[in-house]
Formats: C-alpha cells, sequence, structure tokens
C-alpha cells in the first residue's frame, strides 16, 4: 500500500507542478518522472506477491490507488483500465463490501464505517468509468446494501470507537457530506443508464418518472452545493467551488443520458418541430450547463489560476466524454436549425430556452478551442475538435446568424408533459 500512496503522490506533484520534490530532503530520488515509474512497478509487485486474487485486508484499497494512478497517466479513454476497475469490484465483492458491516459482527465499528467510505467510492467510479468506455456499469442497484456512510469528521471517531457518532447535518463542508449528497443523485443516474442500456424499450413515462425523481433529489442538494447558474461556481472556497461543480456536472450528466433517446427531430425539414419538446428541452438545458462547466473550468486551471495546482486533474479524460457529448447534442440542434426562416425558429407556441442559437454557436466555438488545446496530447480531445470544427464550418458556410437577443423556442408538437397543474414533471 505504501508504494500505492506514493506512486499517487508523485503523480500529484507533476500534475500541480508543485517543488515538492526538490524540497524534500528525504527522498534519495530528485526525478519525479523516474519516482513514478518505479513506485508504480513495486506497487504491481506488492500486489502480485500478495496476490490480490485472494484479496485481504488494504488489498481494495492499494488496488484503488493504483488504479487511480493508471488513470490519471493519460489524457484518453483506456479499456483495458476499466477491465482492471473490475477487478476491483470483483475483488471488494469478495471481502463482502457490498454488504453492510452490521451483518458482521467481527467487524469493528471502526472498520465497518472505513468500509462503507471506500465502497461508495467503488460505486461512485465504476458509474462513471462504465459511461466512459460505453458500458454498462458493474454494480447495480440490488446487488448490494451497505449503507452510506455517515457525515463525519476523522477526528469524530477512531479506532477505539464502540458506537458511531450521529451524523453532522449535510450542510457541514465535510468530504463526506460532500460525497454523499453527489452520491445520492449517482444512484438515480446509475437507474437512469441502467435503463438506456437496456435492450428492452423504455416508456416516455417510465422517462418522466425518472426525471421527478433525479429532479426531487437534486432540489434536496444543500444550499452551499447548489449551482443555479454558472455565476454560483464563482463563490466559496475553491475547494467548495469545486464540489459545486462535481455535483452539479453530476446532475446534468444524467439529465442528458435520460432524455437523450428522445432529443429526436420531426422528419419535416421545413419546420423546427420536436416530438418530445420536454426531453429536448432538457437536453438544451443540460449540455449548455456542461459545456459552460468546461469553459469554467478550462480557465480557471490554467497556471496562474485558484484551481492550477490542485485540481488540474479535474478536466482528465474522465470527463472529456461528457463534454463531446453535449457538444453534439448542441449541434445537433443547430444543425437542424440551418436554413430554416426566421419564422420557422420561431413559432407561436413553443418551450422557450434562455440561449439564442448565437449564444450556442459561440459556446461551441470556446468548447472546440478547448478539444483543439489538448489535441496534442489527447487523440480523444483531436477527435472531438475536428468534428467540431466540420459542424462550426457547416453552420457558418450556411450563413447561420441568428440574433445575440432573441430567444429560441421549441415547437411543440406534442402536449408538454405535465403533472396536472400545468408545469412540467420537474416543475421547471
Amino acid at each position: 500500500m505504501l508504494f500505492s500512496i506514493l506512486c499517487l503522490t508523485t503523480y500529484y506533484a507533476l500534475m500541480s507542478e508543485t517543488n515538492s520534490f526538490n524540497d524534500s530532503q528525504e527522498l534519495a530520488l530528485r526525478d519525479p518522472v523516474e519516482a513514478l515509474a518505479i513506485f508504480r512497478e513495486r506497487t504491481v509487485q506488492c500486489l502480485v506477491l500478495d496476490d490480490y486474487t485472494e484479496p485481504g485486508p488494504y488489498t481494495i484499497e492499494t488496488l484503488m490507488m493504483y488504479y487511480i494512478a493508471e488513470h490519471f497517466r493519460s489524457q484518453d479513454t483506456r479499456f483495458g483500465l476499466w477491465l482492471v476497475y473490475g477487478v476491483i469490484v470483483r475483488a471488494a465483492m469478495r471481502l463482502g463490501f457490498h454488504r453492510d458491516a452490521s451483518h458482521y459482527p467481527n467487524i469493528s465499528v471502526f472498520r465497518g464505517e472505513m468500509q462503507r467510505r471506500l465502497w461508495a467510492s467503488i460505486v461512485h467510479i465504476d458509474l462513471q468509468t462504465s459511461l466512459q468506455v460505453g458500458q454498462s456499469r458493474m454494480i447495480k442497484d440490488g446487488m448490494y446494501d451497505t449503507e452510506a456512510p455517515r457525515n463525519l469528521l476523522d477526528e469524530d471517531f477512531d479506532e477505539h470507537v464502540k458506537v458511531l457518532p450521529p451524523s453532522r447535518p449535510d450542510e457541514e463542508l465535510t468530504p463526506i457530506g460532500y460525497s454523499n449528497v453527489k452520491n445520492r443523485i449517482s444512484k438515480i443516474f446509475g437507474t437512469i443508464v441502467d435503463q438506456a442500456n437496456s435492450t428492452y424499450r423504455i416508456s416516455y413515462d417510465e422517462v418522466l418518472k425518472l426525471d421527478k425523481i433525479l429532479h426531487e433529489t437534486h432540489q434536496k442538494v444543500p444550499d452551499v452545493f447548489k449551482v443555479r447558474s454558472i455565476e454560483d461556481l464563482a463563490t466559496g472556497s475553491v475547494g467548495t467551488r469545486v464540489r459545486k461543480y462535481s455535483i452539479d456536472l453530476t446532475f446534468q450528466q444524467a439529465r442528458c443520458v435520460l432524455h437523450r433517446k428522445f432529443f429526436v427531430l420531426s422528419k419535416a425539414t421545413t419546420t423546427a418541430t420536436y416530438p418530445y419538446p420536454y426531453s429536448m428541452k432538457s437536453c438544451i438545458e443540460a449540455a449548455m450547463r456542461i459545456l459552460e462547466c468546461q469553459i469554467y473550468m478550462h480557465s480557471e486551471t490554467q497556471p496562474g489560476s485558484a484551481m492550477h495546482n490542485k485540481y488540474r486533474w479535474k478536466t482528465s479524460s474522465l470527463i472529456t466524454h461528457d463534454f463531446l457529448v453535449a457538444a453534439m447534442l448542441i449541434c445537433l440542434y443547430l444543425g437542424h436549425s440551418i436554413g430554416l426562416a426566421p419564422g420557422q425558429q420561431k413559432p407561436e407556441s413553443g418551450i422557450q430556452v434562455k440561449w439564442s442559437p448565437e449564444n450556442m454557436l459561440q459556446t461551441i466555438n470556446s468548447s472546440y478551442r478547448i478539444f483543439e488545446e489538448m489535441s496534442g496530447s489527447s487523440k480523444e480531445a483531436l477527435k472531438a475538435a475536428k468534428a467540431l470544427k466540420g459542424m462550426l464550418a457547416k453552420v457558418r458556410g450556411a450563413g447561420f446568424s441568428p440574433s445575440s437577443n432573441e430567444e429560441m423556442t421549441v415547437e411543440t408538437s406534442r402536449s408538454v408533459p405535465s403533472n396536472g397543474h400545468g408545469t412540467s414533471p420537474a416543475g421547471m
């Protein structure tokens, strides 16, 4: 486990571009790249020597840190690493992490709570990495009954505690409190992903039901973590801003995945008609927020910015795919609008979105520039940049230049889903 910690610490030093290695008098290795290679090799050797296929104490923790270090070694998706994560999931289940520690009287209160924390991380990363490679998640509802960890600080309990203290309020800015809030959204997100990957056709009523649950879960997010507009990401400490960004991104991802199958266009090319206007609106709102987050985080993680040293990893390959999906949804929407007369783009009745086509085009252009900047070190970013460049050329070539102060409306060929009070199912 020690080598995996050193490996992850070394990688963090490389990412943050700190002088920790130069300042340390205890490390014999002055080159962090060389240190990273050696610690990585030693971690693998220790896992093999200890036979990770028969996991014991700290095997899962070591595998997790090894996986995280390996993940951030590349800016592109690595399918083989997802296979490695499968080993972690199975090993954790082999040790019973998927059953709450209260079922096992021989497990101490302290160890049981630490297992809950670790299992919560395993479940969340399973969802994110599975989405990244386009596969179904490995851990699904009904496969575990492990409770969420309590919202406690490390100093609230130790190895000698006999009874866990009660949870602190969600509003308290503890690392576990943030994770619990995010994991509540991830839980319904997981159900959405399962539905999206199902070979059975999902009814639109089921989509609306999941949408309602998702929004109700999001409404329970403490105010300190809520993002009502992109400007909210500029308030609070750096750590709080990053947590708000992460929670909101997970929520918007879930909306995109839930509604994108119903982000469909009418076969008619003479009107901006959409069979599922609520899903169209939801996708546009979620995709634009995701792209706004991409632009914001790219700016805030530049050299000299507040988040550069500590949080630059937040723009890694784990979420590059989400940015690209969001950009493609907006491109699809803009592409359909090319060639439509102004009167056809603005029907008398419809669902309004707050961005004009010009605003969307500007956002896509900013996203394109970010992908282009990353393309020298990432094959996925290069592909994304080429795709967005082609769409931008198509839109501009068609002379698509709407007024910046106009709002686009989506014409309804099907009534807006209602909860019986004239509003959308999520109260939007």
